[in-house]
Order: structure tokens, then C-alpha cells, then sequence
């Protein structure tokens, strides 16, 4: 049976300590997460490429969702929220995401 206990901060310093490493790195605080910032993400130029990217649909039903709305992107964009938050597109519209990458 495998037995999970919270890794605390004085449990850390035991650790650290039994290690006998110099400048040992301090774990007794939790890390921040990294963001990245908007600059560093690329999306595609392509509007029918980005609504595809950003929402995971194949690309023939990224360029009918865009198409039927215009060809404004946001009109799209706001379109595929609203169908997705009503639970309306079926799984095969959308591209199998592996879980090894």
C-alpha cells in the first residue's frame, strides 16, 4: 500500500540538513508559478488557423464556424464559446489531443 504524506517545510530542513550539501536549496516555501507573457505565445496569422489553435476544432469546422460568422474572428470566436458553454458540438469536431507530447 503506498502511503502519500504532505511534504512539509520542517520535514524540508531535516532533509537539507541529513544532506549535508552546502547551500542546499530551501524547499520550505512554495513555488511561484511561471506565466508566460503574451509576447512570447505566437498565435497564427491565419484567422481560420488561430480559431482552430485556440479552440481545438478540426480545420474544416474552424473555417465553416468562421465562414458562417462572417469571416470576423471574434464573431467566430464569441459563436464557438457560446456553443461550447450549451454543450452542443460533438467530440469528433475536435482534434485527439495525445497525452504523451
Amino acid at each position: 500500500m503506498l502511503h502519500i504524506r504532505e511534504f512539509s517545510a520542517k520535514r524540508s530542513l531535516a532533509l537539507s540538513r541529513s544532506s549535508g550539501a552546502a547551500g542546499a536549496q530551501d524547499y520550505s516555501q512554495p513555488l511561484s508559478p511561471v506565466l508566460l507573457s503574451p509576447s512570447r505565445v505566437t498565435l497564427p496569422a491565419d484567422p481560420v488557423k488561430r480559431l482552430q489553435y485556440e479552440s481545438n476544432l478540426k480545420e474544416k469546422y474552424a473555417r465553416e464556424c468562421f465562414e458562417k460568422n462572417g469571416c470576423d474572428y471574434e464573431r467566430a470566436w464569441a459563436n464557438f464559446l457560446e456553443l461550447q458553454e450549451a454543450n452542443v458540438l460533438p467530440s469528433d469536431m475536435f482534434e485527439v489531443q495525445s497525452l504523451w507530447l
